[in-house]
């Protein structure tokens, strides 16, 4: 009986715990044993199950407790995930916008490196440069002295020519004086006065000359010394060119007029190189002498002649201020006649200004032709009646257009 109330108590305390519990509980029926008895025997028995009970109530609720914490601690970890991420997108962010700097101030820095050796480089070429002009001004410097002394000596023996012929004019007066003495004394005897009268035409004949036979060899850079025909009657001029007879023929290729040819006793061409040599080193001006077949004359006069190297085709570069009574040929108003500037041609090489012919091959000759000239004194030279025109011959437009007898041209260094 003891245990069926025991029982009974448990079941009830086991209802007191589930809700609801009053109506599940089932009224005591009390045996005859005491009811101190009972109680002592189901406080033995319940106790462990109380404590069990309230040991796992607590349990419960520390359980209860700890999960309300471990879901705080899971959202708090969703959250520092979260977090996590987006730190861990913002340093990729950083990290790659670092990385392009990095790239950027990379390429920039390879850049600069280039731009530095370049110019490191061009500092080297340029000092290189300097070196080289330095040496060419010092060669220079020597040749302008070699080229002094030339000159120092040229002149001396320029002086020693002009007090030689000084010296035979004397004489000539001194020997034309005793002949007009002897023809005073003979009574002007007409023979004798013919005689005497055609040695003094020939001797003033001689005087003027437009050329002569006298000769220097001159030394220029760049050039072995060569031979150049000198003016008899006008000091330091150096003749380049000259037609007088039709002896020597003018249509010829590029290599012969930069070369020359023809005889400088009579018609020849000084020489492209010669020129540009000669006029490269000092300031020329250059003397034009013109004749037709009814001997009338004519100059043209220039104080600045220069012609450029081969590599520039022996341009006219300069050819300065004009003066005379010819025209100004060289220069005329209208560009597509003009010699100035023009590159030099000949009927194997065409450098004029026409598209459609050659003006050296046209004209047979070589020169500063354009469009095509107003001078050619390197034309063909023809014998002809004086109001005869032929467009091959030499000629100067700017005075007239028919054939010339006779062309001189010379240069002489300035002062300037």
């Amino acid at each position: 009986m003891w245990n069926s109330h025991c029982v009974l108590s448990v079941i009830m305390l086991l209802l007191y715990m589930r809700p609801n519990w009053a109506a599940d509980v089932v009224p005591c029926q009390h045996s005859s044993e005491s009811s101190e008895e009972c109680r002592t025997y189901c406080y033995k028995v319940v106790k462990p199950l109380l404590q069990y009970f309230h040991i796992s109530s607590a349990n419960q609720e520390r359980f209860h407790k700890q999960e309300i914490a471990y879901k705080e601690q899971q959202t708090k970890l969703a959250e520092q995930q979260e977090a996590l991420k987006k730190s861990d997108k913002l340093k990729d962010s950083l990290i790659s916008e670092k990385d392009k700097r990095i790239d950027d101030l990379g390429k920039r820095i390879i850049d600069l490196d280039k731009k530095l050796g370049a110019g490191v480089e061009a500092q080297k070429e340029t000092l290189k440069k300097n070196e080289q002009l330095q040496a060419k001004v010092n060669e220079l410097q020597t040749q302008l002295k070699v080229q002094q002394e030339a000159l120092k000596k040229s002149e001396e023996q320029e002086n020693s020519l002009l007090s030689e012929k000084d010296k035979r004019i004397v004489d000539l007066d001194k020997r034309i004086a005793n002949l007009k003495e002897q023809m005073n004394d003979m009574n002007k005897n007409k023979q004798f006065e013919d005689k005497l009268i055609k040695f003094v035409d020939r001797a003033e004949w001689t005087s003027l000359m437009p050329y002569g036979n006298d000769f220097q060899t001159i030394t220029l850079p760049g050039a072995k010394a060569f031979q150049v025909p000198f003016v008899s009657n006008l000091p330091g001029w150096v003749v380049i060119q000259r037609r007088m007879d039709g002896s020597v023929n003018f249509n010829r290729t590029w290599e012969e007029y930069k070369n020359g040819f023809g005889n400088q006793r009579g018609e020849f061409w000084l020489g492209l190189e010669k020129l540009h040599l000669m006029t490269r080193y000092w300031p020329h001006e250059l003397y034009i002498q013109l004749e037709d077949f009814n001997n009338d004359k004519r100059y043209a006069r220039y104080s600045n002649f220069r012609i450029g190297s081969e590599a520039e085709s022996y341009a006219l570069i300069s050819v300065g201020e004009f003066a005379g009574n010819a025209g100004n040929a060289l220069q005329n108003n209208k560009v597509e006649w003009r010699h100035i500037y023009m590159r030099f041609s000949t009927p194997d090489r065409d450098n004029d200004n026409f598209a459609y012919f050659n003006c050296a091959a046209d004209y047979a000759s070589g020169w500063w032709f354009n469009k095509c000239f107003r001078f050619n004194p390197n034309g063909l030279y023809v014998r002809t009646n004086t109001d005869q025109q032929h467009d091959q011959a030499i000629r100067w437009l700017e005075w007239q257009d028919r054939p010339l007898k006779f062309v001189q041209m010379m240069i002489r260094p300035t002062n300037s």
